[in-house]
Protein backbone atom coordinates (compact mmCIF):
# COMPACT_ATOMS: atom_id res chain seq x y z
CA UNK A 1 0.00 0.00 0.00
CA UNK A 2 2.65 2.12 1.13
CA UNK A 3 4.19 2.04 -3.13
CA UNK A 4 0.72 3.07 -4.45
CA UNK A 5 0.86 5.72 -2.30
CA UNK A 6 4.33 7.11 -3.19
CA UNK A 7 3.47 6.38 -6.93
CA UNK A 8 -0.11 8.60 -6.86
CA UNK A 9 2.24 11.43 -4.87
CA UNK A 10 4.45 11.24 -7.75
CA UNK A 11 2.09 11.38 -11.28
CA UNK A 12 0.52 13.83 -8.93
CA UNK A 13 4.01 16.13 -8.68
CA UNK A 14 4.42 15.40 -12.34
CA UNK A 15 1.61 16.69 -13.68
CA UNK A 16 1.57 19.75 -11.93
CA UNK A 17 5.18 20.59 -12.71
CA UNK A 18 4.40 19.62 -16.26
CA UNK A 19 1.09 22.08 -16.45
CA UNK A 20 2.79 24.62 -14.75
CA UNK A 21 5.53 24.55 -16.79
CA UNK A 22 3.53 24.51 -20.28
CA UNK A 23 1.60 27.45 -18.78
CA UNK A 24 4.64 29.59 -18.19
CA UNK A 25 6.23 29.19 -21.17
CA UNK A 26 3.02 29.60 -23.19
CA UNK A 27 0.83 32.19 -21.73
CA UNK A 28 0.41 34.17 -24.46
CA UNK A 29 -0.02 31.49 -27.01
CA UNK A 30 -2.51 29.04 -26.02
CA UNK A 31 -5.07 31.10 -23.54
CA UNK A 32 -7.19 30.99 -25.63
CA UNK A 33 -6.35 27.99 -27.76
CA UNK A 34 -9.43 25.62 -27.29
CA UNK A 35 -7.30 22.50 -27.48
CA UNK A 36 -5.44 23.84 -24.85
CA UNK A 37 -8.24 24.57 -22.69
CA UNK A 38 -9.69 21.26 -23.50
CA UNK A 39 -6.93 19.60 -22.30
CA UNK A 40 -6.30 21.55 -19.50
CA UNK A 41 -9.54 20.78 -17.93
CA UNK A 42 -8.97 16.82 -18.58
CA UNK A 43 -5.83 17.57 -16.30
CA UNK A 44 -7.91 19.00 -13.82
CA UNK A 45 -10.15 16.34 -13.60
CA UNK A 46 -7.24 13.86 -13.96
CA UNK A 47 -5.67 16.16 -10.52
CA UNK A 48 -9.28 15.33 -8.55
CA UNK A 49 -9.12 11.99 -8.88
CA UNK A 50 -5.49 11.28 -8.16
CA UNK A 51 -6.65 13.27 -4.66
CA UNK A 52 -9.65 11.36 -3.90
CA UNK A 53 -7.47 8.01 -4.69
CA UNK A 54 -4.22 9.01 -1.95
CA UNK A 55 -7.08 9.69 0.54
CA UNK A 56 -8.21 6.31 0.62
CA UNK A 57 -4.85 5.37 0.50
CA UNK A 58 -4.31 6.76 3.68
CA UNK A 59 -7.44 5.55 5.23
CA UNK A 60 -6.32 2.27 4.42
CA UNK A 61 -3.11 2.31 5.43
CA UNK A 62 -3.82 3.68 8.84
CA UNK A 63 -6.35 0.74 9.34
CA UNK A 64 -3.79 -1.77 8.36
CA UNK A 65 -1.62 -0.05 10.74
CA UNK A 66 -3.75 -0.85 13.90
CA UNK A 67 -4.38 -4.25 13.18
CA UNK A 68 -0.67 -5.13 12.92
CA UNK A 69 -0.12 -3.00 16.20
CA UNK A 70 -2.94 -5.61 17.49
CA UNK A 71 -1.13 -8.62 16.48
CA UNK A 72 1.77 -7.56 17.74
CA UNK A 73 -0.29 -6.28 21.50
CA UNK A 74 -1.19 -10.12 21.74
CA UNK A 75 2.05 -12.02 21.14
CA UNK A 76 3.34 -9.61 24.27
CA UNK A 77 0.50 -10.63 26.49
CA UNK A 78 -0.84 -7.26 26.29
CA UNK A 79 -4.59 -6.57 25.43
CA UNK A 80 -5.33 -6.20 21.72
CA UNK A 81 -7.09 -3.08 20.27
CA UNK A 82 -10.93 -4.43 19.99
CA UNK A 83 -13.44 -3.97 17.33
CA UNK A 84 -16.57 -2.20 18.94
CA UNK A 85 -19.43 -4.72 18.65
CA UNK A 86 -23.14 -5.18 19.15
CA UNK A 87 -24.13 -5.88 22.79
CA UNK A 88 -25.13 -8.90 23.45
CA UNK A 89 -29.02 -9.19 24.16
CA UNK A 90 -29.34 -9.91 27.88
CA UNK A 91 -31.67 -13.02 28.69
CA UNK A 92 -34.51 -12.31 31.00
CA UNK A 93 -35.08 -14.49 34.04
CA UNK A 94 -38.33 -15.34 35.46
CA UNK A 95 -38.75 -13.16 38.93
CA UNK A 96 -39.59 -16.84 40.50
CA UNK A 97 -36.26 -18.51 39.13
CA UNK A 98 -34.19 -16.17 41.22
CA UNK A 99 -32.86 -17.13 44.14
CA UNK A 100 -33.12 -20.96 43.65
CA UNK A 101 -30.87 -23.75 43.47
CA UNK A 102 -31.32 -27.25 42.89
CA UNK A 103 -29.18 -30.63 43.68
CA UNK A 104 -28.81 -34.04 44.25
CA UNK A 105 -27.12 -37.14 43.67
CA UNK A 106 -27.60 -40.77 43.08
CA UNK A 107 -25.82 -43.43 43.97
CA UNK A 108 -25.51 -47.91 43.32
CA UNK A 109 -24.75 -50.23 45.93
CA UNK A 110 -23.55 -53.90 45.77
CA UNK A 111 -23.77 -55.04 49.41
CA UNK A 112 -22.38 -58.50 50.56
CA UNK A 113 -23.08 -59.89 54.55
CA UNK A 114 -20.89 -63.03 55.74
CA UNK A 115 -22.26 -64.06 58.64
CA UNK A 116 -21.19 -66.24 61.73
CA UNK A 117 -21.97 -67.64 64.63
CA UNK A 118 -25.50 -66.96 64.77
CA UNK A 119 -29.30 -67.46 62.69
CA UNK A 120 -28.70 -65.20 59.91
CA UNK A 121 -27.96 -66.21 56.34
CA UNK A 122 -24.84 -64.89 53.92
CA UNK A 123 -26.76 -62.47 52.07
CA UNK A 124 -25.68 -60.10 48.67
CA UNK A 125 -28.45 -57.50 47.40
CA UNK A 126 -27.60 -54.43 45.39
CA UNK A 127 -28.89 -50.98 45.78
CA UNK A 128 -29.97 -47.66 44.81
CA UNK A 129 -30.05 -44.32 45.93
CA UNK A 130 -31.53 -41.24 44.49
CA UNK A 131 -32.19 -37.41 45.94
CA UNK A 132 -33.15 -34.33 44.68
CA UNK A 133 -33.64 -30.79 46.71
CA UNK A 134 -34.76 -27.22 45.89
CA UNK A 135 -34.03 -24.35 47.76
CA UNK A 136 -36.15 -20.87 47.35
CA UNK A 137 -34.93 -17.93 48.89
CA UNK A 138 -38.27 -15.59 49.41
CA UNK A 139 -36.77 -12.17 49.87
CA UNK A 140 -33.71 -11.66 52.25
CA UNK A 141 -34.51 -13.77 55.19
CA UNK A 142 -36.52 -16.74 54.13
CA UNK A 143 -35.62 -19.89 52.49
CA UNK A 144 -38.34 -22.25 51.73
CA UNK A 145 -37.57 -26.16 50.27
CA UNK A 146 -37.81 -29.85 50.12
CA UNK A 147 -36.27 -32.96 48.83
CA UNK A 148 -37.01 -36.23 46.88
CA UNK A 149 -35.44 -39.39 48.07
CA UNK A 150 -35.46 -42.79 47.35
CA UNK A 151 -36.68 -45.07 50.55
CA UNK A 152 -39.74 -45.86 52.10
CA UNK A 153 -42.06 -44.62 54.76
CA UNK A 154 -40.82 -47.29 57.88
CA UNK A 155 -37.19 -46.45 57.99
CA UNK A 156 -35.96 -43.07 59.30
CA UNK A 157 -32.38 -43.90 58.73
CA UNK A 158 -31.79 -45.04 55.02
CA UNK A 159 -32.99 -44.22 52.06
CA UNK A 160 -31.33 -46.89 50.14
CA UNK A 161 -33.56 -48.71 48.15
CA UNK A 162 -32.99 -52.46 47.61
CA UNK A 163 -33.55 -54.02 44.12
CA UNK A 164 -35.64 -56.86 44.47
CA UNK A 165 -39.86 -57.16 44.62
CA UNK A 166 -39.67 -59.20 40.61
CA UNK A 167 -39.32 -55.26 39.27
CA UNK A 168 -41.97 -53.59 41.09
CA UNK A 169 -41.94 -49.40 40.93
CA UNK A 170 -39.45 -48.31 43.82
CA UNK A 171 -40.86 -45.65 46.18
CA UNK A 172 -39.94 -41.55 46.25
CA UNK A 173 -40.77 -39.87 49.35
CA UNK A 174 -39.95 -36.17 50.87
CA UNK A 175 -37.46 -36.77 53.21
CA UNK A 176 -37.31 -33.13 53.41
CA UNK A 177 -39.52 -29.91 53.80
CA UNK A 178 -39.03 -26.90 55.61
CA UNK A 179 -38.84 -23.23 56.30
CA UNK A 180 -35.60 -21.55 57.53
CA UNK A 181 -36.18 -17.84 58.77
CA UNK A 182 -32.41 -15.94 59.44
CA UNK A 183 -33.15 -12.58 60.46
CA UNK A 184 -31.17 -9.65 58.57
CA UNK A 185 -31.31 -7.20 61.51
CA UNK A 186 -29.37 -10.03 64.04
CA UNK A 187 -26.47 -10.67 61.96
CA UNK A 188 -23.57 -8.90 63.89
CA UNK A 189 -25.87 -7.80 65.88
CA UNK A 190 -23.35 -7.32 69.34
CA UNK A 191 -21.85 -10.51 70.26
CA UNK A 192 -24.50 -12.11 67.64
CA UNK A 193 -22.75 -13.64 64.52
CA UNK A 194 -26.24 -14.91 62.60
CA UNK A 195 -29.44 -16.27 64.05
CA UNK A 196 -31.38 -19.54 62.27
CA UNK A 197 -34.84 -20.89 62.96
CA UNK A 198 -36.01 -24.00 60.84
CA UNK A 199 -39.19 -25.63 60.97
CA UNK A 200 -41.04 -28.68 59.18
CA UNK A 201 -38.75 -31.47 58.54
CA UNK A 202 -35.11 -30.60 58.22
CA UNK A 203 -31.75 -31.27 58.01
CA UNK A 204 -30.13 -32.03 61.52
CA UNK A 205 -29.14 -29.00 63.36
CA UNK A 206 -26.99 -31.55 65.96
CA UNK A 207 -24.90 -33.17 63.48
CA UNK A 208 -21.48 -31.72 64.09
CA UNK A 209 -19.17 -34.47 63.10
CA UNK A 210 -18.33 -37.35 61.47
CA UNK A 211 -19.73 -40.15 64.17
CA UNK A 212 -23.28 -41.81 63.31
CA UNK A 213 -22.76 -43.38 66.90
CA UNK A 214 -25.70 -41.14 68.45
CA UNK A 215 -27.23 -39.74 64.71
CA UNK A 216 -27.16 -41.83 61.70
CA UNK A 217 -26.46 -38.93 58.77
CA UNK A 218 -30.04 -39.87 56.84
CA UNK A 219 -31.90 -38.79 59.80
CA UNK A 220 -34.25 -35.33 59.13
CA UNK A 221 -35.70 -34.84 62.30
CA UNK A 222 -39.53 -33.16 61.97
CA UNK A 223 -40.40 -30.20 64.28
CA UNK A 224 -38.26 -26.59 65.12
CA UNK A 225 -34.96 -26.02 65.85
CA UNK A 226 -32.57 -22.95 66.68
CA UNK A 227 -28.87 -21.93 65.88
CA UNK A 228 -27.27 -19.38 67.20
CA UNK A 229 -23.35 -18.60 65.79
CA UNK A 230 -21.58 -16.21 67.53
CA UNK A 231 -19.08 -13.92 66.83
CA UNK A 232 -15.57 -15.16 66.72
CA UNK A 233 -13.23 -14.54 69.29
CA UNK A 234 -9.62 -13.81 67.67
CA UNK A 235 -6.42 -13.68 69.68
CA UNK A 236 -3.31 -14.10 68.29
CA UNK A 237 -3.14 -16.16 65.25
CA UNK A 238 -6.35 -18.23 66.33
CA UNK A 239 -9.88 -17.82 65.89
CA UNK A 240 -12.34 -19.26 68.46
CA UNK A 241 -16.30 -19.42 66.92
CA UNK A 242 -18.77 -20.73 69.52
CA UNK A 243 -22.25 -21.90 68.92
CA UNK A 244 -25.37 -22.77 70.65
CA UNK A 245 -28.01 -25.07 69.12
CA UNK A 246 -31.85 -25.93 70.52
CA UNK A 247 -34.50 -28.46 68.54
CA UNK A 248 -38.13 -29.68 69.65
CA UNK A 249 -39.17 -32.11 67.28
CA UNK A 250 -42.44 -34.79 68.31
CA UNK A 251 -41.81 -37.89 67.83
CA UNK A 252 -45.30 -39.79 68.65
CA UNK A 253 -48.65 -38.13 68.62
CA UNK A 254 -51.14 -39.87 70.43
CA UNK A 255 -54.48 -39.04 70.69
CA UNK A 256 -56.02 -42.52 72.22
CA UNK A 257 -56.63 -42.81 75.82
CA UNK A 258 -54.13 -43.72 78.62
CA UNK A 259 -51.82 -42.98 76.12
CA UNK A 260 -48.96 -40.22 75.79
CA UNK A 261 -47.45 -38.27 73.40
CA UNK A 262 -43.34 -38.30 73.17
CA UNK A 263 -41.40 -35.66 72.04
CA UNK A 264 -37.48 -34.77 71.85
CA UNK A 265 -35.84 -32.03 73.56
CA UNK A 266 -32.41 -31.16 72.70
CA UNK A 267 -29.72 -28.39 73.47
CA UNK A 268 -26.19 -28.33 72.49
CA UNK A 269 -23.45 -26.09 73.12
CA UNK A 270 -19.72 -25.79 71.50
CA UNK A 271 -17.31 -24.00 69.37
CA UNK A 272 -15.25 -24.40 66.13
CA UNK A 273 -11.53 -23.46 66.40
CA UNK A 274 -9.20 -22.63 64.21
CA UNK A 275 -5.40 -21.98 65.64
CA UNK A 276 -2.35 -21.01 63.74
CA UNK A 277 0.56 -23.32 64.90
CA UNK A 278 4.30 -23.29 64.39
CA UNK A 279 5.43 -25.44 61.43
CA UNK A 280 2.00 -25.60 59.82
CA UNK A 281 1.15 -23.57 56.73
CA UNK A 282 -2.81 -23.47 57.39
CA UNK A 283 -4.15 -23.89 60.81
CA UNK A 284 -5.43 -27.10 63.15
CA UNK A 285 -9.01 -27.45 63.40
CA UNK A 286 -10.84 -28.39 66.74
CA UNK A 287 -14.85 -29.04 66.95
CA UNK A 288 -15.82 -29.75 70.53
CA UNK A 289 -19.36 -30.08 70.88
CA UNK A 290 -21.96 -31.34 74.49
CA UNK A 291 -25.17 -32.10 73.78
CA UNK A 292 -28.07 -33.11 75.90
CA UNK A 293 -31.08 -34.90 74.45
CA UNK A 294 -34.30 -35.55 76.57
CA UNK A 295 -36.55 -38.59 74.73
CA UNK A 296 -39.85 -37.71 76.86
CA UNK A 297 -42.14 -40.82 77.37
CA UNK A 298 -40.57 -42.37 74.64
CA UNK A 299 -39.61 -45.96 76.15
CA UNK A 300 -43.38 -45.84 77.18
CA UNK A 301 -46.48 -47.21 75.58
CA UNK A 302 -45.18 -48.35 72.05
CA UNK A 303 -43.93 -45.03 71.47
CA UNK A 304 -40.77 -46.17 70.20
CA UNK A 305 -43.09 -48.44 67.42
CA UNK A 306 -40.18 -51.06 65.73
CA UNK A 307 -37.59 -49.07 66.40
CA UNK A 308 -35.76 -50.47 69.78
CA UNK A 309 -33.51 -51.99 67.24
CA UNK A 310 -31.03 -53.55 70.29
CA UNK A 311 -32.35 -51.00 72.64
CA UNK A 312 -33.96 -53.76 75.45
CA UNK A 313 -37.47 -54.36 76.05
CA UNK A 314 -39.87 -55.78 79.01
CA UNK A 315 -41.81 -58.96 78.21
CA UNK A 316 -44.96 -57.66 76.65
CA UNK A 317 -42.63 -56.05 74.50
CA UNK A 318 -44.43 -52.29 74.61
CA UNK A 319 -42.32 -50.61 76.48
CA UNK A 320 -38.19 -50.60 76.76
CA UNK A 321 -36.35 -51.32 79.90
CA UNK A 322 -34.27 -48.79 80.13
CA UNK A 323 -37.04 -46.38 81.43
CA UNK A 324 -36.29 -43.40 80.06
CA UNK A 325 -33.19 -41.50 77.81
CA UNK A 326 -31.40 -38.65 78.79
CA UNK A 327 -28.62 -39.22 77.05
CA UNK A 328 -25.63 -36.65 77.47
CA UNK A 329 -23.12 -36.74 74.33
CA UNK A 330 -19.79 -35.16 74.02
CA UNK A 331 -17.93 -34.79 70.85
CA UNK A 332 -14.54 -33.90 69.43
CA UNK A 333 -12.56 -33.73 66.40
CA UNK A 334 -9.24 -32.57 65.42
CA UNK A 335 -7.99 -31.12 61.85
CA UNK A 336 -4.82 -31.46 61.23
CA UNK A 337 -3.13 -30.37 57.82
CA UNK A 338 0.19 -32.30 57.27
CA UNK A 339 1.90 -31.66 54.04
CA UNK A 340 1.19 -34.64 52.73
CA UNK A 341 -2.32 -35.12 53.79
CA UNK A 342 -4.67 -33.88 56.28
CA UNK A 343 -5.36 -35.59 59.46
CA UNK A 344 -9.02 -36.18 61.36
CA UNK A 345 -8.79 -37.84 64.74
CA UNK A 346 -12.06 -38.03 66.77
CA UNK A 347 -13.74 -38.69 69.91
CA UNK A 348 -17.40 -39.61 70.37
CA UNK A 349 -19.12 -40.53 74.20
CA UNK A 350 -22.64 -41.01 75.30
CA UNK A 351 -24.01 -42.26 78.45
CA UNK A 352 -27.76 -42.93 79.35
CA UNK A 353 -29.12 -40.78 82.55
CA UNK A 354 -32.00 -42.10 82.43
CA UNK A 355 -31.28 -45.84 82.40
CA UNK A 356 -32.62 -47.87 85.74
CA UNK A 357 -31.90 -51.15 84.60
CA UNK A 358 -29.95 -53.16 87.36
CA UNK A 359 -30.49 -56.97 86.39
CA UNK A 360 -27.31 -56.78 84.59
CA UNK A 361 -24.81 -55.25 87.13
CA UNK A 362 -21.78 -55.10 86.64
CA UNK A 363 -22.12 -54.82 83.52
CA UNK A 364 -23.33 -51.58 82.09
CA UNK A 365 -26.08 -51.15 79.66
CA UNK A 366 -25.78 -47.10 79.14
CA UNK A 367 -22.31 -46.32 78.02
CA UNK A 368 -21.48 -46.00 74.70
CA UNK A 369 -18.18 -44.82 73.13
CA UNK A 370 -15.88 -44.65 69.64
CA UNK A 371 -12.98 -43.50 67.97
CA UNK A 372 -11.39 -43.26 64.77
CA UNK A 373 -9.26 -41.45 62.41
CA UNK A 374 -9.52 -39.68 58.82
CA UNK A 375 -6.76 -39.15 56.69
CA UNK A 376 -7.15 -36.80 53.16
CA UNK A 377 -10.74 -35.28 51.82
CA UNK A 378 -11.78 -36.69 48.50
CA UNK A 379 -13.63 -33.25 47.48
CA UNK A 380 -12.23 -32.80 43.45
CA UNK A 381 -11.03 -35.29 40.90
CA UNK A 382 -8.25 -37.07 41.79
CA UNK A 383 -8.15 -36.81 45.91
CA UNK A 384 -8.88 -39.80 47.80
CA UNK A 385 -9.84 -40.24 51.15
CA UNK A 386 -9.32 -43.06 53.89
CA UNK A 387 -11.04 -43.52 57.49
CA UNK A 388 -11.32 -46.19 60.43
CA UNK A 389 -13.22 -46.00 63.85
CA UNK A 390 -14.34 -48.54 66.62
CA UNK A 391 -17.41 -48.45 68.42
CA UNK A 392 -18.81 -50.00 71.67
CA UNK A 393 -22.31 -49.22 71.83
CA UNK A 394 -23.89 -50.73 74.85
CA UNK A 395 -27.90 -51.87 74.27
CA UNK A 396 -28.98 -49.13 76.45
CA UNK A 397 -26.55 -45.83 76.10
CA UNK A 398 -27.96 -44.38 72.38
CA UNK A 399 -31.89 -44.37 70.92
CA UNK A 400 -31.83 -47.56 68.48
CA UNK A 401 -34.19 -45.81 66.47
CA UNK A 402 -31.66 -43.09 65.08
CA UNK A 403 -28.31 -44.12 65.13
CA UNK A 404 -26.05 -45.76 62.52
CA UNK A 405 -28.20 -48.60 60.35
CA UNK A 406 -25.29 -49.50 58.88
CA UNK A 407 -23.13 -50.46 61.62
CA UNK A 408 -23.90 -54.73 61.81
CA UNK A 409 -25.21 -56.75 62.67
CA UNK A 410 -28.09 -58.96 63.82
CA UNK A 411 -30.85 -59.25 61.43
CA UNK A 412 -28.36 -57.50 58.71
CA UNK A 413 -29.39 -54.08 60.78
CA UNK A 414 -26.96 -51.73 62.98
CA UNK A 415 -27.91 -49.89 65.37
CA UNK A 416 -27.46 -50.40 69.14
CA UNK A 417 -25.58 -53.07 70.90
CA UNK A 418 -22.95 -53.76 68.56
CA UNK A 419 -19.31 -53.22 68.93
CA UNK A 420 -16.36 -53.15 66.05
CA UNK A 421 -14.77 -51.52 63.33
CA UNK A 422 -15.63 -49.66 60.08
CA UNK A 423 -13.12 -49.38 57.72
CA UNK A 424 -13.44 -47.24 54.59
CA UNK A 425 -11.60 -45.87 51.10
CA UNK A 426 -12.73 -42.86 48.93
CA UNK A 427 -11.63 -41.59 45.63
CA UNK A 428 -12.63 -38.96 43.41
CA UNK A 429 -12.93 -40.46 39.99
CA UNK A 430 -13.92 -37.21 38.81
CA UNK A 431 -15.68 -33.79 40.16
CA UNK A 432 -18.80 -35.41 40.18
CA UNK A 433 -18.17 -39.39 40.81
CA UNK A 434 -16.76 -41.26 43.72
CA UNK A 435 -16.34 -44.62 44.11
CA UNK A 436 -16.26 -45.63 48.05
CA UNK A 437 -15.22 -49.06 49.91
CA UNK A 438 -16.69 -49.56 53.22
CA UNK A 439 -16.37 -52.54 55.58
CA UNK A 440 -18.20 -53.31 58.37
CA UNK A 441 -16.50 -55.88 61.56
CA UNK A 442 -18.99 -56.15 64.54
CA UNK A 443 -20.44 -58.18 67.19
CA UNK A 444 -23.01 -57.96 69.39
CA UNK A 445 -22.47 -56.84 73.31
CA UNK A 446 -24.83 -59.10 75.19
CA UNK A 447 -26.25 -61.00 72.51
CA UNK A 448 -25.67 -64.42 73.09
CA UNK A 449 -24.74 -66.52 71.04
CA UNK A 450 -22.86 -63.88 69.96
CA UNK A 451 -23.42 -63.47 66.35
CA UNK A 452 -20.60 -61.70 64.14
CA UNK A 453 -21.32 -59.49 60.85
CA UNK A 454 -18.82 -59.12 58.10
CA UNK A 455 -20.55 -56.35 55.85
CA UNK A 456 -19.16 -54.80 53.01
CA UNK A 457 -20.44 -52.37 50.95
CA UNK A 458 -18.82 -50.72 47.12
CA UNK A 459 -20.83 -47.64 46.53
CA UNK A 460 -20.68 -45.44 42.91
CA UNK A 461 -22.31 -42.10 43.80
CA UNK A 462 -22.85 -38.78 41.38
CA UNK A 463 -23.37 -35.34 42.41
CA UNK A 464 -25.33 -33.02 40.61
Amino acid sequence: MRNINQKAIFLTTFFVFALTTNLCAETVTYQTDPAVLKRLEELSTNLVHLQTLVENQNEVIKSQSAEIEGLKATREGKSAVSVPSEPEKKVEVPSWLEGMKQGGGISLRYEAFDMHGGTDQDRNRFRVKLSYGIDKKLGEDFTVGFRLATGGTTDPTSTQQTLTGNFVYKTVVFDKLYVKYIPSQLKDFGPIAQVELGGGKTENPFLRGSSPMVWDHDVTPEGIYEVIDLKALEFGESKLSPFLVGGQFPLADNAGAGLTDAELYGVMGGFNLEAGVAGFEKPIGWTSAFAYYDYRDYARNSNFGAFARGNTTGVAGTVLTAGDFNVINIYNQLKIPTTWVSVAPFFDYAHNLGDTVEDFKPISLDDAWGWGIKLGEAKKKGQWEAAYAYYFIEPNAVVGAFNNSDFGGVGFIGYSDRRGSMVKLGYKLTDYLTLNFTGFFVNTVTNIPDEETRRFQSDLSWKF
